[in-house]
């Protein structure tokens, strides 16, 4: 008689969860941590203010008004979709915007999660203020971003997240 066993199929089973819990427990602060941003995307700080400007994509308008302290950036912004997405669909399923803080080469040093938003119109703003701390190394920051729009018929996701 043959014995069947499924060890090989179980060990696989549970390693394929645990990797899946520890992703999804990594800290925001280590997302895209090493990677990339676009040196025309980066806002490079300045100490005092309020120092004002707007960081635009297709997808997402910012404009955003920070201070510079000792250490700590204290940021507001009313983020809004683009017009092609307000036009177009009607409801903001889903929406995580991140600020990305770079060093001299555009590198992300830290993230910090900076808005979310569910299931509203995409006529509505997204305000936020925070007040981060500074990693050591940090010269600039940039905005990131993944969401997605919808109507009654379809389903749109978009990002702009830092690439390796």
């Amino acid at each position: 008689m043959k014995q069947i066993t499924c060890q090989p199929a179980i060990t696989l089973l549970v390693a394929l969860l645990i990797s899946f819990g520890v992703i999804g427990c990594q800290s925001v602060a280590t997302f895209h941590v090493g990677h990339k941003v676009p040196v025309e995307e980066s806002v490079f700080l300045h100490d005092g203010g309020p120092h004002q400007g707007s960081w635009e994509s297709f997808e997402v308008v910012i404009p955003y008004s920070y201070e510079q302290r000792v250490g700590t950036l204290e940021i507001a912004a009313t983020a809004r979709l683009g017009e092609h997405y307000r036009s177009i669909y009607h409801q903001l399923n889903r929406f995580d915007l991140y600020l990305y803080f770079l060093d001299e080469s555009s590198t992300v040093l830290a993230t910090a999660a900076l808005a979310s938003s569910f299931r509203q119109s995409t006529n509505d703003p997204i305000n936020f203020r925070r007040t981060l701390a500074i990693p050591v190394g940090a010269v600039a920051f940039s905005f990131g971003y993944q969401g997605g729009v919808s109507d009654l018929e379809d389903f749109v996701s978009f990002d702009k997240l830092p690439y390796r």
